[in-house]
């Protein structure tokens, strides 16, 4: 205990960001959902708009580089338009390399963000305080407001108590920083408006049609027509719909 009085101390100046200039990104690991005998693991991805505090939240039983920029997506349409420039952590579907201040992003995801000329900013290792409103103020404030004492039936089912308590409860009320409401600090007009043509963030799969005319996706076997067996078939599938293109 006596050790504790001489650890070093850090402080750090607390930074605010105009409307529509930063958005910022993490990933909350929750759990698992069960389906019958088996369990798949949760995730939430969380966005706040820095300006507002306003937030998006979406949960998947993924963290493939298809289901970021799916749930990326579904934040730009939440917020009926983009941000200038977009802050994660060193997760490798957003930087595949990094020396020092030197930053690989992942070429998938400067792909999708190029559509919406948005810069991606990766915050320096072991340095949560970089995007400390997403981190320790949303993920936390989801982990011990939204999910205590509830139970899910299914992914739809958290998805949509989430939204429930997006826009009752986290949007609506008193920020203990601003001072205010983040849906009424909201300033829509501040974003870029989305562009006319939006980008495939399906799940992708090239497969071979089995004998017994299946293909096999995520773990389930789905059924086409008996001619297409043996043939190169592309699976494309969001969390509700899958599709077969041949």
């Amino acid at each position: 205990k006596v050790r504790d009085c001489f650890k070093k101390k850090q402080a750090f100046i607390r930074f605010e960001s105009l409307p529509g200039e930063q958005i910022q990104v993490d990933w909350g690991h929750f759990g698992s959902l069960a389906y019958g005998g088996t369990k798949r693991r949760l995730y939430c991805l969380a966005l706040l708009e820095c300006h507002s505090r306003l937030l998006y939240l979406e949960f998947t039983h993924s963290q493939r580089q298809e289901t970021l920029h799916r749930c990326l997506l579904n934040a730009f349409r939440f917020f009926n338009g983009t941000p200038k420039e977009i802050v994660t952590d060193n997760m490798l579907t957003a930087v595949t390399e990094r020396i020092g201040p030197l930053i690989r992003f992942n070429a998938a995801f400067l792909d999708f963000l190029r559509l919406f000329a948005i810069v991606p900013r990766a915050c320096n290792p072991n340095s949560p305080q970089e995007k400390g409103k997403v981190e320790k103020g949303v993920i936390h404030y989801i982990r011990h407001n939204f999910w205590p004492l509830r139970s899910f039936r299914d992914l739809s089912d958290v998805q949509g108590q989430g939204k429930h308590w997006r826009d009752t409860v986290a949007n609506v009320r008193i920020h203990a920083t601003t001072g205010q409401r983040p849906i009424d600090r909201f300033q829509g007009q501040a974003l870029r408006p989305l562009p006319d043509l939006l980008p495939d963030c399906r799940d992708t799969l090239s497969t071979r049609v089995y004998p017994d005319f299946s293909v096999r996706f995520d773990g389930n076997n789905y059924t086409v027509p008996p001619w297409a067996v043996g043939k190169q078939v592309i699976v494309k599938a969001d969390h509700r719909t899958l599709a077969v293109y041949l």
